[in-house]
């Protein structure tokens, strides 16, 4: 069997499975968590563009789990994208031996059985690449290309806003050599820009409203100061994520194809486009963030040329290692969302045992955004959230890392039209919650529950306890809850 078809195959079989398993296994925290931002429409969320939950909003619509597909299928066509780029690059046979090393890294199956922004980003970020490439070298329909690539793009930032910076990397590819500035690279390099200053507007409109926080993230005081274990967190996540092997043939694919990028137009472009995504890479692996996942589209655009520049034997080893890296990501979905059913069938059992004898009625916290998600997503057929609030609450923090802070919680306060206090009536607010009775699921036993929970409350009291060992979750019988006045 060719190179070729051994690709087409092997992503064939392997979306294949990934869709088997998430069928089989059902939805994940992190899933749970774009479901529910589905549920509560905006230009855009903490977490990026609006794209990940309007898909997840529309294709959930479909009933059952069925929208998990989205993941892999997304998978699926960036390996396709990543294969064309390749093929054009470097050779159809390094483009199918890349793309194949590129579905074994730890961090494109994480994220393949997402339906979060990543993959998508990557395929159509990825399909605007190879089409620019095609589009500014030939002159004939060259405009009907950019469009295209124009159209690629746009869509790629409505998931993810790297996005932008690789479609103007691209734009700017061709004018890197002096065959490339021509009148038709211009105007079609000006077309995609629009394309995605369009795209990207309702996404920073809304980041305005939000005084730029989520998507500011950081000070850039705080993004540069060094730390050390910060450093060393970032490197080994980016090396385990890649896989070891694989993460140093594509540091030297890099460094081979700059001493070539002169004289092969090919390299030079693969080079230029890549840029952005290396020093995304390079500055989440100095944070500490996750550096493997960011780095994916500088990976599919180098293996391939890894390939060809690595001895097949040595490329071959990289490539099991990387699959023997991944085989935790498969075995460790399942038990991801078997703790939360489970726990999410225990709240429930309880919510209908107590209601009876709590008649102010009971609300859901859990620890944390992922969590509440995924009790929210499984209580959905069972409840429905007050307007505007989420199904379960992540428990109240000052923290604002995720778009639950930026949701109504059971902590806030409503203003009202006149005081709620005929002694105090300097406060004109009210909230809702004030004495009602909540179930708290965590993961902390009782010595290690947060004051947050503990003070807020006139009695906290564990009831029931699901899952064993480090998986296990606490649920906890919180009653009459206090809040401080404003």
């Amino acid at each position: 069997m060719s190179p070729r078809n051994a690709f087409f195959v092997f992503v064939g079989i392997l979306t294949l499975a990934r869709v088997g398993l998430l069928l089989w296994s059902g939805v994940s925290p992190d899933n749970a968590y774009f479901s529910i931002c589905a549920e509560h429409p905006a230009p855009a969320y903490f977490d990026g563009p609006a794209g990940a939950a309007m898909q997840a909003g529309a294709m959930g619509a479909l009933g059952g789990d069925w929208w998990l597909v989205a993941g892999p299928l997304w998978a699926l066509l960036a390996s396709l994208a990543a294969w064309r780029l390749g093929a054009r690059l470097f050779g159809e046979t390094a483009a199918a031996w890349g793309v194949i090393a590129w579905n074994l890294v730890p961090a494109f199956q994480n994220a393949a059985f997402s339906v979060g922004p990543e993959m998508p980003a990557l395929a159509l970020s990825l399909a605007g690449a190879s089409i620019v490439w095609d589009a500014s070298r030939n002159q004939r329909g060259a405009f009907l290309g950019w469009v295209a690539a124009a159209f690629a793009f746009a869509g790629a930032v409505l998931f993810a806003y790297w996005a932008v910076l690789v479609a103007l990397a691209c734009v700017l590819a061709p004018w890197s050599r002096e065959a490339g500035r021509r009148p038709g690279n211009a105007a079609g390099g000006a077309l995609v820009v629009i394309f995605v200053a369009v795209a990207l507007a309702p996404a920073l409109l809304w980041n305005q409203s939000n005084s730029w926080i989520p998507l500011a993230g950081s000070t850039f005081q705080a993004l540069i100061e060094l730390e050390g274990a910060s450093v060393g967190i970032g490197v080994l996540g980016l090396f385990l994520g890649v896989s070891p092997l694989l993460a140093l043939a594509v540091f030297w694919a890099i460094g081979k194809s700059l001493e070539k990028a002169r004289e092969k137009p090919a390299a030079a472009f693969a080079v230029f486009v890549s840029l952005p995504s290396i020093a995304l890479t390079v500055l989440f692996a100095y944070r500490g963030w996750d550096a493997a996942t960011i780095s994916l589209f500088t990976l599919a655009v180098w293996f391939p040329a890894a390939s060809l520049l690595v001895r097949p034997a040595l490329f071959g080893v990289a490539m099991i290692v990387a699959l023997g890296l991944s085989v935790p990501v498969w075995l460790v979905y399942p038990r991801l969302v078997a703790v939360p059913f489970n726990a999410a069938e225990a709240v429930l059992s309880l919510e209908e045992k107590l209601s009876p004898q709590l008649p102010e009625g009971i609300f859901f916290i859990a620890t944390d955004a992922p969590l509440a998600s995924a009790l929210g997503y499984h209580l959905r057929k069972a409840f429905i959230a007050p307007e505007g609030y989420p199904r379960v609450h992540a428990a109240a923090s000052q923290d604002i890392s995720n778009q639950y802070a930026l949701w109504p919680s059971y902590d806030d306060f409503i203003e009202t039209a006149a005081p709620v206090d005929e002694f105090f009536t300097e406060v004109s607010a009210v909230n809702p919650y004030l004495g009602h009775d909540a179930l708290y699921v965590g993961r902390e036993r009782p010595e290690n529950l947060p004051s947050s929970i503990r003070s807020a409350f006139s009695e906290v009291q564990l009831v029931q306890e699901v899952g064993k060992g480090q998986d296990a979750l606490f649920i906890y019988l919180c009653l009459d809850y206090q809040t401080l006045p404003l």
